[in-house]
């Protein structure tokens, strides 16, 4: 966004305030780039004319001053942040602060809680020597060494269903990370196969094929069909999350914190089994996704289309009431060729990409109003 420079452009980037295309602070108090999933973002425009930012309700201090009127909010969702909800505005006197907003749980959060309570996918008790399996088989945790960590899933992926695990554990004394894929081997609870190959793309057959990502390179069946697919697996931290789909159009999809990567591979089979070397520096994951008889399907895990975005309010510890009549705002539905719009237009999700996904505030932002964002999807394997 920093691209920007008509006339009147005032932007935070960083920690750096640009204004019409020209670096005019550094070091300011709030930091974009440390921002993490649930943080509120805040902009006001106070009665002296002057561009306030808050982070967590907290008043950053001035950005910069002589602010005109009928000023528009602008978000650009690059790099690290895929995903946004408005939380609310106030009117509040200039004395107030929208410090008075209540918290409300993060979609993330209410997503777990709706999983927990779900049929979840498992992984099947053939896997790798190094493989300690717990959690009813959803938990798969390499217990020594850095290879002979190969888990399938215990039945077929269904078309057009994502199957997700979290990263729960990384040792960086290892090189390498997560291998994912499809293979067309049968697994079965009451034949095990022996898992003889020390690592996932070891696996060579004649009669079973195998598509795996490993770093940011695709493979079917031992030859390379894809390079630099996706900035690289290898950046995976603890937390992150990594589904891969097969669609109904035969196409397999990889969805790293439930952002769509694109196409990976074409003409997947019907009836394949996930495929997961815990390699190198990944040394356990859990599944996080559900059937498909749950809703989980290819929605962004972060985006929940129920979630209720009006926050809730009270009165602040200095005791200022919050006025009950605030302003709502939402998005303008021309925006970014990467972004999509729900909830009224009052989230907004990259769905593609890193750039491309600048949204702008429907109405003018009105004096001593603030306008606040949560950040509702973080997307670490982008700067």
């Amino acid at each position: 966004m920093s691209d920007l420079s008509p006339p009147g452009t005032y932007i935070l980037s960083g920690c750096s305030i640009v204004q019409d295309g020209y670096m005019m602070r550094t070091r300011y108090n709030c930091d974009l780039e440390q921002i993490e999933t649930g943080s509120r973002i805040g902009m006001l425009v106070s009665s002296d004319r002057c561009l306030h930012f808050y982070l967590n309700g907290v008043d950053q201090g001035v950005a910069c001053s002589d602010i005109p009127d009928n000023v528009y909010g602008v978000i650009d969702l690059y790099g690290a942040c895929a995903g946004v909800s408005i939380t609310g505005s106030t009117a509040p006197s200039d004395s107030q602060s929208p410090a008075s907003i209540v918290t409300v749980p993060t979609t993330q959060q209410l997503n777990e809680q709706k999983a927990a309570s779900a049929h979840r996918h498992r992984f099947s008790k053939c896997c790798g020597r190094n493989i300690l399996l717990r959690n009813e088989n959803t938990t798969a945790t390499r217990t020594k060494n850095f290879d002979h960590g190969i888990v399938y899933s215990a039945d077929p992926v269904k078309t057009d269903e994502l199957f997700e695990i979290r990263i729960d554990q990384v040792a960086r004394q290892w090189s390498g990370s997560l291998v994912m894929g499809f293979t067309t081997q049968t697994v079965s609870e009451s034949q095990t196969i022996a898992i003889t190959q020390a690592t996932a793309l070891d696996l060579h057959s004649s009669t079973k094929k195998t598509w795996l990502i490993s770093g940011s390179t695709v493979t079917h069946n031992g030859e390379i069909i894809t390079e630099n697919y996706l900035p690289s697996l290898d950046r995976l931290e603890v937390g992150c999350k990594v589904g891969i789909k097969r669609c109904s159009d035969g196409t397999m999809h990889l969805y790293v914190n439930g952002e769509d990567l694109g196409v990976a591979a074409r003409h997947i089979p019907r009836n394949v089994f996930l495929i997961v070397d815990i390699y190198g520096s990944v040394e356990s994951v859990s599944i996080t996704s559900k059937t498909k008889n749950s809703r989980l399907q290819n929605e962004s895990h972060v985006i929940n289309e129920t979630l209720p975005v009006k926050p809730a309010f009270h009165t602040n510890e200095e005791g200022y009431d919050v006025d009950t009549r605030a302003k709502s705002y939402s998005f303008f539905t021309c925006v970014g060729r990467n972004i999509q719009l729900r909830n009224k237009d009052t989230v907004a999700c990259r769905v593609n990409g890193y750039n491309q996904a600048v949204v702008l505030v429907s109405k003018p932002l009105t004096a001593c109003s603030p306008f606040i964002v949560s950040i509702c999807c973080n997307f670490t394997i982008f700067s």
